[in-house]
């Protein structure tokens, strides 16, 4: 009896919302009217867009006939009471042409989300009329082809959460990107005070952002910025992404932390000019690297306006995506904002010992101190990194033996000692049993499984000075002369000598992890994108 009760139920139901959608109204015709002159002011080209995943939205569009409601057209999200488009995600939809202030774009004035990303609008301004959209929340030109300054008038937009205007020149055509001009920083973010996903081109990193008390992701990666770490950043409450990588970091990073980073998950300083030793007190004010994460970390708005004319849920997830490097591939922010935690220091100018404190970050999942100079041994406390995927501390001047501890890392899935001067049995056991000889090379102190070389009496020589890294294809050819000379000095004179030349000069690219953020470079504004779900 309670079975059939609830199969009525579920009936009842099922007529219930299908009756409801279907006395839903269609989107409003001036709407549809100026989507489809927005499409007809613009042609489809397959070079307009490099992402891999593109293909021309607009081609769904169809002014009569069946498909003719534009609540149900691709990239268009409507409001379910009201029928008004909310949504307009036209990213990677191989559109070129050029975008002109009487655009029927700019009628759309119930916006609230408008992604543009990766497409060619063949060096158009970006039209003072963009302040009639004064709904929008979330904003995504990058890597669209606008040029020129940026009008003041995007101020007025001042109920911005996200916005990303990075790479927004099309990077073959030689011409300037979006500039600032009249409009200072401190000016744009003073009017953004809700403003919780930054991405931006060129520029210092600004001391007003310290007053972006909601800001959650600040990507500024490969920006040119020439300064010292912005310590002033400690204390913003919610910012859990920090992104400064490739740029003219130089100086120390500091010991003395204030309010730290409280929220902090993921930071990548990586490819700077950072030196000094690694500040333990710095590593212990990343409060929410020292717990396990839990929850999601993305940066979401789940609303019942989401959805189409028909009540199906069309972008219930909006996320903000930044690239990365992970186990060796390039991954998609939207990984990264779906509980993910992570420190990359690579390629910088570190010396001194790895700090014991950096065991208390038992949330880490990746961790990448490679090419540096950093000296000592492998601190025992990382035993405690249990949720570890990833570990890269390769190219230093590391000795003494690798810890039998880190068998504990049993969710590790690389692990990269290369070229360093460590010495000793490799350990054996969970994930170190599936790591094979690129993991260790370069390290002639070392023996056991996966090496050829079999465990006996060592000779445990002096470790070598930091030696300057070099780059190209010399590099590559030095490391392989050096080896081969660290093998014929042995058959010849019966002597283990890796400890002399364990570290070798060499930047061959390291396995470990990365739009976006191949195409670091100028493609990574395309992977950086505005994901819908």
């Amino acid at each position: 009896m309670k079975s059939l009760l609830k199969l009525f139920c579920l009936i009842a139901l099922c007529i219930t919302t299908k009756s409801s959608s279907s006395m839903l109204p269609l989107c409003h015709d001036n709407e549809r009217a100026a989507l489809l002159q927005f499409k007809l002011s613009l042609s489809i080209s397959e070079f307009a867009s490099i992402d891999s995943s593109a293909f021309p939205k607009t081609k769904s569009w169809k002014s009569t006939g069946k498909g003719s409601d534009c609540c149900f057209w691709e990239g268009i999200g409507c409001d379910v009471q009201t029928s008004h488009i909310t949504i307009l995600d036209l990213s990677n939809s191989f559109l070129t042409g050029s975008i002109y202030p009487n655009s029927s774009l700019f009628e759309l004035v119930h916006l609230h989300t408008l992604n543009l990303a990766d497409n060619d609008f063949r060096h158009s301004l970006i039209p003072t009329e963009i302040s009639h959209l004064s709904n929008l929340k979330y904003l995504n030109l990058s890597l669209s082809g606008f040029s020129g300054q940026v009008p003041t008038e995007i101020c007025q937009l001042s109920k911005l959460i996200s916005l990303d205007l990075s790479y927004s020149a099309i990077p073959s055509s030689g011409m300037n990107q979006l500039t600032l001009g009249q409009l200072s920083l401190k000016t744009l973010l003073e009017s953004f005070s809700s403003l919780e996903v930054l991405f931006l081109d060129k520029g210092q990193v600004p001391r007003s952002l310290a007053k972006c008390s909601l800001l959650k992701v600040l990507d500024l990666s490969s920006n040119h910025v020439d300064d010292t770490f912005p310590t002033w950043l400690q204390g913003l409450p919610q910012l859990h992404s920090l992104l400064l990588g490739s740029n003219k970091l130089q100086g120390m990073l500091p010991n003395k932390v204030g309010l730290g980073f409280p929220s902090l998950r993921i930071i990548d300083l990586s490819n700077n000019k950072l030196t000094g030793n690694l500040p333990c007190n710095l590593f212990l004010s990343w409060y929410a690297m020292k717990a396990k994460p839990q929850g999601n970390l993305g940066y979401v708005e789940i609303t019942s306006s989401n959805t189409s004319a028909s009540g199906i849920p069309m972008y219930s997830w909006y996320t903000n995506t930044i690239t990365i490097l992970y186990k060796g591939v390039e991954v998609s922010n939207e990984k990264v904002f779906k509980i993910f935690t992570m420190v990359d220091l690579s390629n910088n100018n570190f010396f001194g010992k790895i700090p014991e404190s950096i065991g208390k970050l038992v949330g880490l999942e990746a961790l990448n101190l490679s090419h540096n100079n950093l000296i000592g041994g492998i601190p025992s406390s990382f035993k405690n990194l249990s949720n570890l995927e990833s570990l890269d501390l390769s190219h230093n001047m590391l000795s003494e033996e690798i810890p039998q501890q880190l068998t504990n890392m049993i969710f590790l899935e690389i692990f990269n000692v290369s070229y360093n001067n460590l010495i000793g049995p490799i350990p054996l056991g969970n994930q170190f049993n599936t790591f094979g000889n690129d993991s260790y090379r370069g390290n002639p102190g070392l023996c056991g499984s996966p090496l050829s070389k079999k465990c006996g009496n060592f000779d445990i020589q002096s470790p070598l000075q930091p030696q300057p890294h070099l780059d190209g294809e010399a590099d590559k050819e030095s490391s392989a002369l050096l080896e081969w000379v660290i093998i014929s000095m042995g058959y010849v004179s019966g002597l283990v000598i890796g400890m002399i030349l364990g570290r070798i000069f060499t930047t061959a690219k390291h396995q470990w992890f990365v739009e976006t953020f191949g195409r670091r470079q100028h493609k990574r504004g395309a992977k950086r994108r505005d994901h819908y779900h």
